[in-house]
Order: C-alpha cells, then sequence, then structure tokens
C-alpha cells in the first residue's frame, strides 16, 4: 500500500487557493501590496473588497498586530437572537431583528477605537467608522436589505467573521 505523496496535497491547495483568488472579481481584490498597507492603516474605505483566499491568513495576522482587538470567532454559537463576544475586556455584542443587524461595543475606559474591520472566511472585507463611545458604549445598526450595508450586516451575523477594533 502506497502512501500519499505530501506534495500532491500541497499543490491541490495551492491550486485551489488560486482558483479562488483569480474568481473574485478583479475590481475588489485586493493585490500583496495594497494588502499589506491596509493591514497597518486606520483609514477606513466605503466599498467590499476580497482578499484573496490564498493570503487571508497573512492578512488576519498583519491586522491583528495594529488592532485594539482581534476576535477570530464567536464563544457562543450564533442564534436568532444574535451572538456575544468578549475580548479583552471588550464586549462585542449582536442583535438582529428582521430588517437590521446591530452591533453593541462595551469598551472599557481609555479605548475609543475608530473603526471596526469585518473579515469574512471567505475573504470579504469591511471596514467601517465607528462613532466615539457615549458612557463605554457604541451601537449602530446595519440594514440587511440596504445594498451599500447588506455585506456588512451578513458578515456580523456570522460567528466565523473574525471581528477587528482599530
Amino acid at each position: 500500500m502506497a502512501d500519499e505523496d505530501p506534495l500532491k496535497a500541497a499543490m491541490v491547495d495551492a491550486i485551489a487557493a488560486r482558483t479562488l483568488a483569480e474568481s473574485a472579481d478583479p475590481g475588489t481584490r485586493i493585490g500583496v501590496a495594497e494588502l499589506a498597507r491596509r493591514a497597518a492603516s486606520r483609514e477606513t474605505f466605503a466599498e467590499t473588497r476580497v482578499v484573496p483566499i490564498g493570503a487571508l491568513a497573512l492578512y488576519r495576522r498583519l491586522r491583528a498586530i495594529t488592532a485594539h482587538v482581534s476576535s477570530p470567532t464567536a464563544f457562543a454559537a450564533a442564534s436568532a437572537e444574535g451572538q456575544r463576544r468578549i475580548v479583552d475586556g471588550i464586549e462585542i455584542r449582536v442583535a438582529v431583528d428582521d430588517d437590521a443587524v446591530w452591533l453593541i461595543l462595551t469598551l472599557p475606559e481609555g479605548i475609543a477605537p475608530e473603526a471596526l474591520e469585518l473579515v469574512g472566511e471567505d475573504g470579504t472585507l469591511v471596514r467601517l467608522p465607528l462613532t466615539s463611545p457615549v458612557d463605554g458604549i457604541v451601537q449602530f445598526g446595519l440594514s440587511r436589505t440596504a445594498p451599500q450595508e447588506a455585506d456588512a450586516a451578513r458578515l456580523i451575523e456570522s460567528p466565523t467573521t473574525h471581528i477587528f477594533l482599530i
């Protein structure tokens, strides 16, 4: 009985990653230099972008270095009512209703993130500006039906979305 060639598995993974990266709309795909620049910046951008699947782990590591908080997955299972994550003393709650997804951040004193970045497991990347906290709370809602907010709402609802506060 012959063992499976480990190079074959690596080649299949590389081909799959390249195929997935190439299938993204070229107008929304992020190149490597732009990927590194965005991971290091705090600027917000309005459009949804796609991180090539092969570079997703690198992007998440780079972004985590400059973020106040990096929350890779929800600690509680998502439900129809939402989910809750607690990371480094910051509570991230998601509440869901028929038309909107609500995000409520409870921040410790001295932490005032400027933006929220959402990175989906498929590489979808959305960065949203945040308002200043009021009594340690930042909250906002996103419409599930408005085209400019639908991607962000979908990402916030997913317990597999990586959330960064920057």
